[in-house]
């Protein structure tokens, strides 16, 4: 609904001009967010449609683009958001614009630590524990994981803020002692300012500001684990370090702490491994020279406490002496201290890191309990001296040990131990919203009781303030009666009771004297007590699950030193059967059993004795004996001693403790999924801005509307057919293509868009080159436009034409448009001569054009004339394949030219042995050539024949071939010469000669020469003869003639006497013998030879 304020109608008097400036709206609207490990469903009230929601998962949205950063309009009254879950914690904005309302939460806050560092900064706190992990929150409850950075995961570090920067130095990584200091601007994002600082590596040293310096003192130094030291170091600026005192009279320490108190540095306490814990306090004015104050304030000696400065006071919160020790003293001069509580254990305090916010309030966060839990919890105080436990949930304070019973359409917590034990008494119609019934109940306070409903009545069965059991019953849960001033049975350790068969039954944890006989006593009207059993099998135990289910009493669980998960029935809390020793669940105790949709069901509980461990996991059983796992993380803190009830169809979890007291509230519809609802309520003021267009030839969508100051807007504008936009203005907008957006919307205002007329020109172009641009061209009236005509290789343009243009070199330009138009480019390919140039002897025929187009082959025929061969082609980049001549692609006029040459033929030659042939090696043997042979013969050979190539002997004895005219053989036979033998023989004997007349060159032939008797040979010449004996060999060389002369004896100078004479007549007949055998012989081999 639109509201005017009155300031604004009297601005209306005198200024009238104002009346469209803005308009309110005032907005009232409803959140419920049901928050699980999944995620979150919301429900919205209708008048919350409209709206932007927005969440964040940590404080650095926007600026992050991460997932974790969402915006989304609200459509409906229902929907889902998967970033806050039990597990993260998330920012919720919900508005317009400007106008937001904003809420962190998280319904788990911080998990549970120690020897962590904190601090508030940029209007937020910081907590960084071992693990790296980083947490901040504006309100010390609703915490954001800003991530993790592991680097900077150590303990017992320091942090300071120096100069408006973090400064984290040193610290323990558990393996080792870090000599680093980090830096940051933000809280979430740190980077390494020094690695090896000169100080050496150390933890549990105190750091802070004084004098324009950062001063860090003691600690524990050296490699890991180091002892403790007492040297002073000062830096102005976190990189340059000074040692300032080596030893400066209070003893190595560690965990002690250092402040500005009095415009002076005080150390306070702390411990080391020789003297343990001390109590001394020690102060300087320049952080060299120190002073002790007191050996030994009023605390007791301590180490990681905490110091602060208030009210002109130095005070001492907490610490640990072997154990945590809760007390608060404070002193006006750091010499005299003053106790200012008793160790009341309300809160955290060892360990802990304490903060004040802003000059308010301070904040003690994380750490260790008085019991030594480590905590997740926030306290917050004003003056140190009353600690509250900070929690999202303003209801009852958290608690546990109290009892949750649902009762009269109502969910119901009575009691409990709230920092001390409680009377109050708070109800609840849906488990969300609780409101406190009852400040101070006639029972009076106490935890670990039980109340139950019996007989249309509550019952309360439980310890009060004088250790007596003592029973209230109630028709309302409201006004109280005391039933039973003391029961009989009694127990130190809380009671359990449960409804079984009509009666009450309490199954006590403790009996005097009697500690290991746990004793059942039952009621059918919870005033008189009859005993069912003096010493149950399953012995003594607390924390034990005591429920009735399937006509049973069951006993599960609980312990008795030991935790346990052994099972226990009985029909009527006499006799007792051990169902099972060992269950499913981890042993436990102070979990919590309750029947649901015919199942039993068991949620939580601690399980491991010294550190306290708890759980939240989630059980169910058909039978109460096998059990099987339903979740192991139901999303709500680890806890025990914690309330379990049905209600509206649902189970519910309430309060308990854990890593810290708790009181918030967590329901199930399967058991599997739990649900923490936050609910939500914002009344804000939304001013708007009407937005009105202007458009002529165009629409702005949309045309007219209303819009949040602060919020962006977008428009989306087209032109009518045949218009474009020109140009938009208005309201601080800005126009990219379509879309006007305004960052922001602040004030009434009006959009402007401008359209002009405009034609389509086409373009068009055919293959072999193209027109550019090609798209539809829209050009306004009365302008030009142009295009450029590119050709493609082996493409020229041939024409172009249209919208009245002209052609300068490449680009088409039209005339001024006044209508739609087409540009069209015509391309042909190119066409390029072919030059042939044939040589003598031959042809050059074209197969192909001779003007071939771009890219095409031509092909050639070479031919030559007879007698000719093709010599060599060339030009065109073509390859000759025998006869044809084939082009390159043709891409410029080019030449092809042929040689041709004679053909060249072979001349074989038989020739046989006595002679050859000879050419001179300048002779041609070309087509038509005269080709000359000289014959020679050898010795004693003469040239019988010749013939071939048409040739002939001519005068000189060549072989003249006169003209050649293709392959050809020669042939030419030699044979020995043979010559004219004749023999003249004188008288006085005669010649043996068997050969011819003719005889071959050279061939030998023996002539017998027989001289007579009384005469002898006197010579023999001629054929080239030579004489053995009688016998004459010739070898003719020519026509010859055998010359033989025989001589007379008796005109022989010597004449042989009788004896010779006659043996002379004897031997020539043996001679003749011999001879014609002789002759026989040789006249073969003479034959042979021929």
């Amino acid at each position: 609904m639109a509201t005017v304020r009155p300031s604004f109608l009297v601005l209306l008097l005198f200024f009238p001009f104002l009346v469209n400036a803005t308009t309110t709206e005032f907005v009232d609207f409803s959140v419920v967010a049901s928050v699980s490990n999944s995620g979150t469903e919301l429900s919205v009230s209708s008048s919350a449609i409209g709206l932007e929601f927005s969440r964040a998962g940590n404080s650095q949205c926007p600026d992050s683009d991460s997932d974790l950063c969402v915006i989304d309009p609200i459509e409906a009254t229902t929907f889902s958001d998967h970033i806050l879950t039990s597990e993260r914690g998330a920012k919720y904005s919900f508005g317009l614009g400007w106008h937001q309302k904003s809420d962190e939460i998280s319904v788990n806050g911080l998990p549970a630590m120690n020897r962590h560092e904190a601090i508030y900064f940029n209007d937020r706190f910081w907590v960084y524990p071992p693990s790296g992990q980083i947490w901040s929150s504006t309100d010390g409850v609703n915490w954001l994981n800003e991530g993790a950075q592991p680097e900077i995961g150590r303990y017992m570090a320091e942090l300071v803020e120096f100069n408006g920067r973090l400064f984290l130095i040193g610290g323990s990584g558990g393996a080792s002692n870090e000599d680093d200091v980090w830096v940051s601007d933000n809280g979430y994002q740190w980077e390494l300012l020094l690695d090896g600082a000169p100080f050496g590596g150390r933890y549990g040293h105190a750091v802070t500001v004084f004098d324009d310096r950062i001063w860090l003192v003691g600690g524990r130094s050296g490699s890991y684990p180091g002892s403790p030291v007492n040297d002073v170091w000062s830096s102005v600026d976190g990189v340059d370090w000074v040692l300032e005192n080596s030893a400066p009279g209070f003893s190595a320490r560690l965990g002690h702490t250092l402040r500005v108190f009095n415009n002076q540095l005080f150390l306070v306490a702390g411990a080391d491994t020789e003297h343990g814990d001390f109590s001394d306090v020690w102060s300087s004015t320049d952080g060299v020279d120190w002073v002790q104050q007191t050996p030994a304030a009023g605390f007791s000696g301590r180490s990681q406490h905490e110091s602060v400065v208030y009210d002109g006071r130095l005070w001492v919160v907490g610490g640990d002496e072997g154990f945590p020790v809760c007390d608060v003293w404070s002193s006006e001069n750091g010499a005299d201290w003053v106790r200012e509580t008793e160790d009341t254990g309300s809160f955290s305090c060892a360990r802990q890191r304490i903060v004040q916010k802003g000059g308010g309030a301070f904040y003690s966060i994380g750490g260790q309990r008085a019991d030594r839990h480590d905590t997740g919890g926030v306290w917050y105080s004003w003056d140190l001296v009353s600690w509250t436990q900070r929690t999202r949930d303003n209801h009852f304070t958290p608690r546990s040990g109290h009892a949750l019973v649902a009762f009269a359409d109502r969910l119901w917590v009575i009691g409990g131990d709230a920092a001390q034990a409680s009377a109050e008494i708070w109800s609840s119609t849906d488990g969300v919203a609780w409101y406190r019934r009852v400040a101070e109940a006639s029972f009076g306070p106490r935890a670990e009781h039980d109340v139950l409903v019996f007989a249309d009545r509550l019952w309360l069965i439980g310890e009060n303030e004088l250790g007596d059991i003592d029973v209230w019953s109630s028709a309302d849960a409201e006004t109280w009666i005391q039933e039973l001033e003391t029961t009989p049975f009694v127990s130190n350790q809380g009671v359990q009771a449960a409804v079984h068969n009509g009666e009450i039954f309490v199954v006590t944890a403790h009996v005097p004297g009697m500690a290991d006989a746990p004793v059942v006593w039952a009621s059918s009207d919870g005033i008189n007590w009859e005993q069912k059993n003096t010493a149950a099998p399953f012995g003594y135990r607390t924390g034990a699950g005591i429920v009735s289910f399937a006509g049973k009493l069951f006993v599960i669980g609980g312990r008795d030193g030991d935790f346990k998960n052994d099972i226990w029935s009985s029909p009527d809390g006499m006799v007792w059967t051990e169902e099972a020793g060992t269950a499913s669940f981890d042993p436990r105790a102070f979990h919590q059993v309750k029947e649901w949709q015919g199942k039993l069901w068991l949620t939580g509980g601690q399980n491991q004795h010294f550190s306290e461990k708890f759980v939240n996991d989630v059980w169910a059983s058909d039978d109460g004996i096998s059990w099987a796992s339903y979740t192991m993380d139901a999303g709500f803190g680890i806890r025990g001693h914690h309330g379990l009830e049905v209600f509206d169809d649902r189970l519910w979890v309430i309060g308990g403790t854990g890593y810290q007291k708790f009181n918030d509230s967590w329901s199930s519809a399967d058991g599997i999924e739990w649900v923490n609802q936050v609910r939500l309520h914002y009344r804000m003021d939304i001013e708007y801005a009407d937005i009105t267009t202007e458009a002529i030839n165009g629409r702005i969508t949309p045309s007219s509307t209303r819009a949040a100051t602060g919020s962006s807007l977008e428009m989306n504008i087209s032109a009518d057919d045949g218009y474009q936009i020109t140009s938009a203005s208005g309201c601080g907008g800005t126009l990219t293509g379509g879309l006007f957006h305004i960052d922001e919307v602040s004030t009434d205002c009006t959009v402007t868009v401008e359209f002009d007329r405009y034609y389509f020109v086409f373009a068009a172009s055919t293959p072999g080159g193209s027109i550019a641009p090609v798209e539809v061209q829209r050009v306004l009236q009365n302008d030009t436009t142009s295009f450029v005509v590119s050709a493609e290789e082996g493409y020229e343009l041939e024409d172009i034409y249209g919208c009245s243009g002209t052609l300068n070199g490449t680009t088409y330009t039209t005339s001024g448009i006044s209508d739609d138009c087409y540009v069209v480019a015509l391309f042909e390919r190119k066409t390029y001569p072919l030059t042939l140039t044939p040589g003598a002897h031959g042809r050059i025929v074209p197969v192909d054009s001779l003007t071939p187009a771009h890219g095409d082959v031509t092909r050639l025929h070479i031919l030559p004339d007879e007698g000719y061969d093709i010599a060599e082609v060339e030009g065109c980049g073509g390859e000759l394949a025998g006869p044809v001549y084939t082009t390159t692609a043709i891409t410029e006029a080019c030449a092809v030219t042929a040689t041709f040459r004679p053909q060249v033929f072979d001349i074989s030659l038989d020739v046989s042995q006595g002679g050859t042939l000879a050419i001179s090696e300048e002779a041609s043997r070309e087509f038509g050539s005269e080709v000359v042979f000289s014959v020679s013969t050898e010795e004693g050979y003469e040239l019988r024949s010749i013939s071939g190539c048409g040739g002939a002997l001519n005068e000189s004895g060549d072989y003249v071939i006169s003209e050649l005219t293709g392959h050809c053989e020669l042939h030419a036979y030699f044979g020995l010469r043979h010559y004219d033998v004749s023999i003249t023989v004188t008288s006085g004997g005669d010649v043996v000669y068997t050969g011819g007349t003719l005889l071959p060159h050279r061939a030998q032939q023996d002539v017998l020469l027989v001289p007579e008797v009384g005469f002898d040979v006197e010579s023999v010449s001629g054929c080239n003869g030579s004489l053995e004996g009688l016998i004459y060999t010739i070898a003719p060389e020519s026509d010859c003639e055998v010359d033989v002369v025989f001589r007379s004896l008796e005109n022989s100078s010597e004449e042989p006497d009788d004896d010779e004479a006659d043996a002379g007549g004897a031997l020539s007949v043996i001679w003749l013998t011999l001879t014609a055998i002789a002759l026989g012989f040789r006249r073969r081999r003479s034959m042979r030879l021929a």
